[in-house]
């Protein structure tokens, strides 16, 4: 006697595998399955998977290399009351005076050894400017910078601010 297979039964087993494979990562593993073996380490590399946690991504170049992400960044105007058009991790930027801001974080980095970098622009000439760091002013939650109009060498308040937090 033939065993009889119920539609229920067979609706069971095929939503198993489609539970299986429905990570776009799972379906990229099985193509590259597909195409031949591959060791582990093989699969790894070209899978782009890696068990510590780090993210690589592709640069369109024929290489992956670890992606490191922007912590915070924020695009303000530091002319007159200091406003926030944009950000992200930023929770707000504190005026300390003519040309010089505070960036507090709404969460808080991981350590101070994060890399910033900040672009003014001025509100009505060509001046060159420069952002720098407060001396002992980067903590987990804040930098203090100035911005300086590097023609005359005096602090300038700017009407477009952007900063960056990477690490």
């Amino acid at each position: 006697m033939k065993p009889t297979i119920t539609k229920s039964y067979l609706y069971e087993h095929v939503a198993r595998i489609g539970k299986a494979i429905s990570s776009p990562k799972r379906l990229e593993l099985i193509e590259l399955l597909a195409q031949g073996e591959k060791t582990v380490e093989t699969l790894a590399e070209q899978a782009r998977i890696d068990t510590s946690g780090v993210f690589y991504m592709n640069s369109g170049y024929g290489s992956a290399a670890t992606a490191y992400g922007c912590r915070a960044w924020v695009n303000f105007n530091g002319t007159g009351t200091v406003a926030i058009r944009s950000s992200g991790n930023v929770s707000s930027i504190t005026d300390s005076g003519t040309g010089s801001y505070a960036l507090n974080f709404t969460n808080a980095l991981t350590d101070t050894n994060y890399a910033w970098a900040a672009s003014t622009r001025a509100s009505a000439s060509n001046y060159s400017w420069l952002s720098t760091q407060l001396a002992g002013t980067k903590t987990t939650t804040q930098i203090a910078f100035v911005n300086i109009q590097s023609t005359a060498g005096t602090l300038q308040d700017s009407s477009e601010v952007d900063v960056i937090i990477f690490r």
